[in-house]
């Protein structure tokens, strides 16, 4: 019995025996339905885009190797190559395009449909050898004479191209050794990736630094041709500044005309006053600091002799009954620029508050000048330090034969070494503070982050800072990561003081709101708190700008150390506890009001103190101080033999 494929293999072997083949049985082309236009000469074949081109019916773009069933059809020839033509429907679109073959150009050319995106490479610009046309082919081949010349430019050709040649087969022959090319890429790339991470790390830091949230772009060549033509000049030295400054003081008289123009001024007024009631000195007498119109204050333990006594106290009378406060600001405003505009000719002082939180009387003059020692404000003990003139002074000024420019010098020399002792104070606070504080809160290396309240920085102080001084000196070190300040209401001295110093140190800093503490020190890693003090008493409570006192209590809950900066001028043995200190409270206005323009209802009541005082056991990081950084438990016993 036979199979069924036999028997079909049988059937198709005499189909073909009798028709030929199976397309002549079944009357179908080889090519099926591609031949169905064959009568009329047209081949549907699958044509690929030699190029890019632009649909003239959807306008739209398609690309070259993109492959159409196009009609193929020949239009003609060129000598004897034939021309075809071929014909496709867009595939985005009803439009047809139609292209034919160019033999004279080695291209194809767009018929109609479609137009041509310009892209042609262009041999001769790029030094590509040129094909040989049809002509000069049949002139070679004929014309003998046209051929040995044509041999002769081809001969300097190549001799103009053999450098070029035997670098090309130079650069082939180190593509041989795999291993070696293999090798050279990696190395390339690990220099690249290296130098990237570089650039990266430097970029994140510099980012960091200036407290930028955008991103870097690379430098370019126009950039280093800007920055060449920059020119950064130094400023001038310290000692060079100190002699300036010391020439115009001596060369300044110190009892104005009236014709000038600080006669004028508040200032003015009590220098003339002054002047006037000294009495002229017999000739051959000696000058005496109360004739020279100069207040020396000392304490109430310190004996006097008659003369003196009566000098002082006829100067202090003078002082406190002219209004020694008219030539200071008269208000925080006036007192913030006057700051501003002399940040390093202040005289050394202890409190962190500024000029602006100092009372005033009611007859205009300060608390302070009227009794400075049984009014034991935060910022007295400082303030009375420094118009103390040594025993010298005063010996120099009682020598026979001396002059007013010897007194006026020993004057300006003493004052000159205060602000040095005090500059040098405060960068002593500053990398005391920042080597405890490291060692406490990042023993591993790390960096940290700081908070700090009011202004604690070169515009309180001689120039470095206590408080701020310390994240100077974290900031030097490299160690710091960050530094969020507070506003501190109600006159913003953190916002327009403390931020103003970090900006300009270009140190990574953030303001934030007081009422933003706590959360700060949750959510963003703070690693210490660190304020100023206007005022440290025996068994170390602190009093300093309201608002610390809230800080020390978030900051003990969040585990976090709290630090209070302050030089040993500012610690007060001589009060127990910090209930001792009289707290000032300023007008209500102060909060009401913003730059006079009232923004609380009307009859609400305020109560706007200037200070608090932060008891001793929530200052867990420690006091620091120019002579070390003490717990509070220890500052009376290590400064008792400083101060008294």
């Amino acid at each position: 019995m036979r199979s069924p494929s036999l028997a079909v293999l049988t059937c198709s072997s005499l189909l073909s025996a009798q028709h030929g083949s199976l397309n002549r049985y079944h009357n179908s082309h080889p090519l099926r339905e591609r031949a169905r236009k064959l009568s009329q000469g047209i081949l549907v074949i699958r044509f690929e885009m030699p190029y890019n081109i632009w649909c003239d019916g959807c306008k739209n773009h398609i690309g070259m190797g993109v492959r159409y069933n196009a009609e193929k059809k020949k239009v003609g020839n060129y000598y004897t190559t034939p021309i075809y033509r071929f014909r496709m429907k867009c595939h985005l679109c009803i439009n047809y395009i139609e292209m034919q073959t160019d033999p004279a150009n080695c291209d194809y050319v767009i018929v109609s449909g479609a137009q041509r995106k310009e892209e042609r490479w262009d041999m001769a610009d790029n030094e590509q050898v040129l094909t040989t046309e049809h002509e000069k082919k049949q002139k070679l081949e004929t014309d003998a004479m046209f051929r040995l010349e044509h041999g002769e430019a081809d001969r300097d050709t190549l001799k103009k191209a053999l450098p070029i040649l035997s670098h090309i087969q130079e650069a082939q022959s180190a593509w041989k050794d795999d291993f070696a090319l293999n090798s050279m890429l990696r190395k390339r790339f690990r220099e690249k990736k290296k130098a990237l991470q570089e650039e990266e790390e430097r970029d994140q830091a510099l980012q960091a630094k200036a407290s930028l949230a955008i991103p870097l772009v690379p430098e370019t060549e126009d950039d280093r041709r800007l920055a060449a033509l920059l020119k950064f000049h130094t400023l001038d030295s310290y000692e060079d500044k100190q002699k300036l400054k010391r020439t115009e003081i001596i060369s300044r008289s110190w009892f104005p005309s009236t014709s000038g123009p600080s006669s004028c001024s508040k200032a003015g007024s009590v220098l003339k006053k002054l002047a006037q009631n000294r009495k002229p000195a017999p000739a051959g007498s000696p000058i005496t600091v109360g004739g020279l119109g100069i207040v020396r204050r000392q304490s109430r333990e310190t004996s006097e002799s008659p003369q003196h006594a009566a000098e002082t106290s006829t100067s202090e009378k003078l002082q406190v009954s002219e209004g020694t406060t008219q030539d200071m600001p008269t208000s925080p405003q006036d007192c913030s620029q006057e700051t501003a505009k002399t940040p390093k000719t202040k005289e050394p002082q202890g409190q962190t508050g500024g000029c602006q939180d100092r009372p005033r009387s009611s007859s205009g003059s300060s608390q302070e000048a009227a009794d400075p020692q049984d009014t034991p404000h935060p910022y007295t003990l400082n303030s009375s330090l420094v118009a103390d003139y040594s025993d010298s002074e005063t010996q120099e000024a009682g020598r026979e034969g001396a002059t007013e420019e010897a007194v006026r010098e020993r004057v300006i020399r003493f004052a000159e070494d205060m602000l040095e002792k005090d500059l040098k104070d405060n960068r002593s606070i500053g990398d005391l503070g920042a080597h405890h504080l490291l060692e406490r809160a990042a023993p591993t290396g790390s960096k940290v982050t700081v908070l700090t309240h009011c202004n604690t920085g070169a515009l309180a102080t001689a120039g470095y800072g206590t408080a701020l001084g310390v994240i100077r000196s974290l900031h030097n070190l490299g160690r710091l990561k960050h530094v969020f300040c507070t506003e501190t209401r109600p006159y913003n001295q953190g916002a327009r003081l403390t931020a103003f110093e970090l900006v300009y140190e270009q140190i990574p800093a953030t303001l934030i709101t007081d009422s933003m503490a706590a959360a700060t020190m949750a959510h963003r890693d703070v690693s210490a708190v660190v304020v100023g003090a206007d005022r440290v008493v025996a068994n170390g409570d602190t009093a300093n700008k309201v608002g610390t006192y809230q800080l020390a209590i978030a900051a003990k809950y969040h585990g976090i150390p709290f630090y209070v900066a302050a030089p040993s001028s500012s610690c007060d043995l001589r009060l127990e506890m910090g209930q001792q200190i009289v707290i000032e409270e300023r007008p209500g206005q102060e909060l009401t009001d913003v730059n006079g323009v009232r923004i609380a209802a009307p009859g609400i009541g305020v109560w706007n103190p200037a200070f608090d005082v932060t008891p001793h056991d929530l200052i867990t990081g420690g006091i620091i101080t120019e002579l070390g950084v003490f717990t509070p438990k220890e500052l009376q016993a290590a400064l008792s033999t400083t101060i008294s």
